[in-house]
């Protein structure tokens, strides 16, 4: 369950060559609308996250904290007991490059 205090870890996928990045999130809020932040750090860098939970299903925002850096990546996914999983999806731009990225993640209660 999703609650203020939970620390998640996880993984995503990533186009190939790239493979799974694993990642760690801990949430700060939840309040009784379903409403949550939290923040969290990959390879990547550090990040925040900010969503809802309707039921099992949940869909939050990721954005990195270093400008440059990702962000607006969407994760949709549902919660079944300590574990969330599902699809991310976000543009990747880089000089002339424009890629539609839509890839798994997971992610379970380890606190």
């Amino acid at each position: 369950m999703l609650v203020q205090g939970s620390e998640w870890e996880g993984w995503y996928a990533a186009p190939a060559p790239f493979g799974q990045t694993t990642f760690k999130i801990k949430i700060l809020e939840v309040d009784l609308q379903g409403e949550f932040k939290g923040e969290g750090e990959d390879k990547q860098g550090q990040f925040e996250v900010r969503g809802t939970i309707q039921g099992s299903e949940i869909e939050f925002v990721k954005d990195y904290k270093e400008n440059g850096n990702h962000k607006g990546i969407i994760y949709k996914g549902r919660i079944e007991e300590n574990k969330i999983s599902g699809k991310y999806e976000f543009l990747y731009k880089a000089l002339f490059i424009r890629l539609n990225v839509c890839e798994d993640f997971e992610m379970k209660l380890i606190t």
